[in-house]
Order: structure tokens, then sequence, then C-alpha cells
């Protein structure tokens, strides 16, 4: 008979013990705040609250259309890229912005490509559902791309000390460090396509 009580414990126990072994949640909300649990290697899920203009704590400045383009028949590839250099091709106000090129209400098939090449340029629409661009092309080139220069030079090399930089970090240490307030710096992660070319060529 205690064998029997003994055996109905454990059974009882059980999933108890199976609730505590759980791990923790990776996000969970504490406070109105979300909280970010690592895993044994200190990797985390990555928080992007704060991308997007001024970190996502100010609204962004609008753009003042300069040009207003009407839609056409046929192609209108170079109708809306002419409009688009033009309005890259004049200077930037105290935000940054130079000015949007206004698509009317309609549609627009651009058998092409539209290039963005500068910052500050805002492509608009009229609306949701009032403007629409077709990719109206038979290649898979991209439809709008946007490219800045690019023209940054680093005179400094150094490579990262730490053996793994968890994902989420804000900081991590570098060999022979040599930097002060106000430099700006660059880090270089190799995407797949790079490590693969590496493991190729070694």
């Amino acid at each position: 008979m205690a064998h029997r009580k003994s055996l109905l414990i454990a059974v009882l126990l059980a999933p108890l013990f199976i609730f505590a072994q759980q791990p923790p949640r990776p996000i969970e909300m504490q406070g109105g705040v979300l909280r970010y649990t690592t895993d044994a290697r200190g990797n985390r899920v990555l928080d992007f609250s704060y991308a997007g203009y001024k970190s996502g704590e100010q609204d962004i400045p609008m753009a003042v259309a300069r040009v207003s383009v009407p839609p056409i028949d046929g192609d209108a590839t170079a109708h809306i890229q002419q409009a688009l250099d033009y309005v890259a091709s004049l200077p930037p106000d105290a935000n940054g912005l130079r000015g949007a090129v206004l698509l009317s209400e309609g549609v627009y098939h651009v058998e092409g490509a539209l290039h963005i090449n500068v910052g500050g340029v805002v492509l608009r629409g009229s609306g949701v559902d009032k403007t629409t661009i077709v990719g109206a092309g038979t290649s898979r080139q991209t439809l709008i791309t946007l490219a800045g220069k690019n023209d940054r030079q680093f005179s400094l090399s150094v490579k990262i000390a730490d053996p793994h930089v968890p994902a989420g970090a804000k900081s991590f240490r570098v060999e022979a460090p040599s930097f002060k307030v106000g430099d700006h710096v660059q880090v270089h992660r190799p995407g797949t396509a790079e490590w693969i070319r590496a493991l190729r060529t070694s």
C-alpha cells in the first residue's frame, strides 16, 4: 500500500516538475516594458524598436513636393526618373530633405527600374488605393532601388577581439583600440555569401 502511495505522489508531481523546468520566454512584458531574455551564449531576440528616423522617437518630417508627375499612357519609367533626378539635384534643407516627387492619382506602368541615388529624395503617392505603380517589365530587376554613394573611407581597420559577439549585443572588445569620442565606426559583419567565398578560397 505504501508503495502505491509513493508511486501516486511521484506521478502527480511529475507535471509540476516538467512545468518548473520550462525555459523562460525570450520576450516578456513586465510593467509595460518588454524584457529580453538571453540564452546560454548571451544571444537575445533583436530589438528593432529604435530603428528608423531619430530612433523612432520623432515624427518623420514632411518633404515638400517639388514636382508633380501625372500618369501617362504606356511606360512611365523615364517620366518618373526624370523627376527623381531633378529633385536629387536640389540642395538639402536643415533636415536633409531635398523634396518629394508626388505621383498623382492613377496607375503608373513602369517597365524599367527607378533609382534614388542620393539622400533626402521622397517618392510619394496621393494616398492609399489612389496611386499604384505596376512593375510592367519582363525581367526580375528591382523595381525601385535606393542606393547612396559608396564614398566612405576609413583609415584604420581593427579586428573584434571577442570570440563570440552575441546577437543583440550593444558592445564588444576590439584589438588595439585607438578610437576617440566622435569617431565614425563601421562594424562589418560578413554575410553568408562572403563566408562561402572565404571557405572556397581557403
